[in-house]
């Protein structure tokens, strides 16, 4: 299969927005909502082609049912190929548990971090 040109992707971006945007209602701080849509309405032309915004969503409805940071991590990289520290930043700025999985994900980053580091000196 071929990769969608940036134009397919934007425009794939565009049509997710209003769905991001009633999924924030139930997801998104109250007091972040507003910011949030305008962050959505930008978010095709991002270079993650909106795809950031619908992995913080889709991570937030997550926590809620208990997923651990990590799992957030590998959803974040593998499955929607954006940086842990987008989402990260995401879900900090507007969702209710925020802070919290901040510090998970800064626990699960250091973990990582002194896997490599230790994987590298053994080379």
């Amino acid at each position: 299969m071929k990769d969608k040109t940036p134009l397919e992707k934007i425009a794939d971006g565009i049509e997710q927005r209003e769905e991001l945007k009633r999924d924030a209602v139930t997801t998104v701080k109250m007091n972040r909502l507003e910011e949030w849509n305008e962050a959505v309405e930008e978010s095709p032309y991002n270079e993650y082609f909106g795809l950031d915004m619908a992995c913080a969503i889709a991570i937030m409805k997550a926590r809620k049912k208990g997923l651990k940071a990590k799992d957030a991590v590998r959803i974040s990289e593998h499955h929607y190929k954006v940086p842990a520290e987008r989402t990260s930043d995401l879900l900090y700025r507007f969702s209710d548990g925020g802070e919290k999985f901040y510090n998970e994900f800064v626990g699960v980053e250091r973990k990582h971090f002194c896997k490599k580091l230790i994987n590298s000196r053994k080379d």
